[in-house]
């Protein structure tokens, strides 16, 4: 792999910058080493991030990813006359490092599949009944789902089960197993999902970051409405308990304790979009001290984490007042034009460089870093009224 080179500019860019950051030693260490991951993913077009895992944590987060982008699949064949139960994650092609990452780790050892003519997107899928057994059921009945796949996985556990069962005729198994493959991946039965009581006992912040990852969105608004930083995640109606949790969990994740203010209650609304619910993370105090120290703690794994990374990069100049800058405003604005969807792999060059980057948070903070956000806005307009005026 390609490796930063050696250059006193960006060192002394950097060490400036984390001069400016008011978090704990700690904190500060997460984002330089996240933010040099992110310069190497750059120039090395790859979306790996570099991070140790932690095993529980890591099985923790696959179970949300499953439950946001993940299928457990019948494989009915032939008129019903044959099954071949598979577990499928299918995503763009510039995530087959995470769905690699996946198969080796897990064991699952298949094949990625490339798929359609363009081949744009890749996909794991497990269907061996010994891996099936031995390494998918287990992991998934300790690691539960959240969300309406735990109740499809508790009849496709069943169907599995019943089709491998030796001692049953072939046409009662096939009969069972059509029974519960038409009750399978159906959203009209709002009793049977997950309550709040399975979502409570389960829920857990690598599960939230995995589903966040497959479901969530990190979003900066444009100046017209002054470049806002958010979390959004979108799911159908039926989800409504896990995005409750979800809430719940991310107001009492850790706060770096440097900060003496008490954060602001989170505004807890589902908002309602067609026939589904939405989540927004808001907040700059909670943002910067909270939900960032807490994602880069526990880590992201797919193509999504370079687009944290710009995110947090948007987040932190709109802490330190830096959105009243122009250099601020150019660099939220190229971070806008070219992160999530605009961004793959093959184009990571066209991001930001960490060098662009360091230069712009390197620079004095507007905002004085003692004071909360509320604060310094307040502060900041009232004075921008008198200079007006004046």
């Amino acid at each position: 792999m390609m490796m930063i080179k050696n250059n006193n500019n960006l060192k002394e860019l950097l060490k400036l910058t984390m001069n400016n950051i008011t978090m704990s030693p700690y904190n500060k260490d997460l984002i330089s080493k996240y933010l040099l991951n992110y310069e190497n993913s750059r120039l090395n077009m790859t979306n790996l991030n570099n991070i140790e895992i932690d095993h529980n944590n890591f099985c923790s987060h696959f179970s949300g990813f499953l439950d946001g982008d993940g299928s457990l699949k019948t494989g009915r064949r032939d008129e019903g006359k044959r099954y071949n139960p598979t577990m499928v994650i299918e995503l763009h092609k510039d995530d087959w490092e995470y769905l690699d990452l996946l198969n080796k780790y897990f064991q699952f050892n298949t094949t990625l599949y490339y798929q359609n003519k363009n081949r744009n997107t890749v996909t794991l899928m497990v269907s061996n009944l010994t891996i099936i057994n031995n390494v998918l059921i287990p992991l998934l009945n300790e690691y539960k789902l959240l969300g309406k796949k735990y109740y499809d996985y508790l009849l496709w556990k069943k169907l599995v089960d019943t089709y491998y069962n030796e001692t049953m005729d072939k046409s009662e198994k096939l009969l069972i197993c059509n029974k519960y493959r038409v009750l399978i991946n159906k959203y009209n039965e709002i009793d049977k999902f997950p309550t709040m009581d399975h979502i409570i006992n389960n829920i857990n912040t690598p599960k939230v970051l995995g589903f966040i990852e497959a479901e969530g969105h990190f979003s900066i608004k444009p100046k017209l409405q002054k470049y806002l930083t958010r979390i959004e995640i979108t799911q159908r109606k039926e989800s409504e308990p896990y995005l409750k949790g979800i809430y719940n969990l991310i107001e009492n994740w850790y706060v770096d304790p440097i900060y003496k203010f008490k954060l602001k209650p989170m505004t807890k609304t589902l908002y309602k979009e067609e026939n589904k619910l939405k989540v927004h993370i808001t907040g700059m105090d909670r943002l910067y001290y909270s939900v960032i120290p807490t994602i880069l703690h526990y880590g992201l794994y797919t193509r999504k984490y370079i687009d944290f990374v710009l995110w947090m990069i948007g987040t932190i100049i709109r802490k330190h007042g830096l959105h009243h800058t122009m250099e601020g405003q150019l660099l939220l604005e190229e971070i806008r034009l070219s992160y999530n969807k605009n961004r793959y792999s093959t184009n990571n060059t066209k991001i930001p460089s960490l060098l662009n980057i360091l230069k712009v948070l390197s620079m004095k903070p507007v905002y004085d870093p003692s004071k909360s956000h509320d604060i310094n806005y307040r502060l900041h307009a009232s004075q921008t009224k008198i200079n007006k005026n004046n």
